[in-house]
C-alpha cells in the first residue's frame, strides 16, 4: 500500500476496520502467521468459488452495506476505483431520494 501513498499502518487499519463495520467488505478468510494472507470480499458482488474460505455460500452477506445504519452511508466522503491497475479515492456524489 506504500506504493499507493498509504504510509501510516493506524489509517490502514482504521480503514479497513470503517469498510467492516459499514459492510462494504467482508473477512472470508483470517489471515495468520507466518505466511497466510487475510482475503476480503466487496459486499457488492457475489463470491464465485468458496474454496479455502472460512464460510461456506451461508456464512457470505452480500450486500451488507445496505443494512449499515442510513447515516454511515450518506457520510462516506470517498470511493474506491480502479482504473489501468491503478487504486484510488475518488468523491462519491450524494444521491437525492
Amino acid at each position: 500500500m506504500k506504493k499507493r501513498g498509504w504510509k501510516s499502518e493506524e489509517t490502514l487499519n482504521r480503514a479497513k476496520r470503517e469498510l467492516l463495520e459499514r459492510g462494504i467488505i467482508q473477512e472470508t478468510r483470517k489471515g495468520g502467521f507466518p505466511n497466510r494472507a487475510g482475503l476480503y470480499a466487496v459486499t457488492w458482488l457475489d463470491i464465485d468459488d468458496y474454496t479455502g474460505l472460512d464460510f461456506g455460500p451461508a456464512g457470505y452477506e452480500r450486500s451488507a452495506y445496505l443494512r449499515s445504519k442510513p447515516e454511515n452511508r450518506k457520510s462516506l466522503a470517498t470511493g474506491i476505483v480502479a482504473t489501468k491497475g491503478v487504486i484510488e479515492t475518488v468523491p462519491v456524489l450524494e444521491r437525492t431520494r
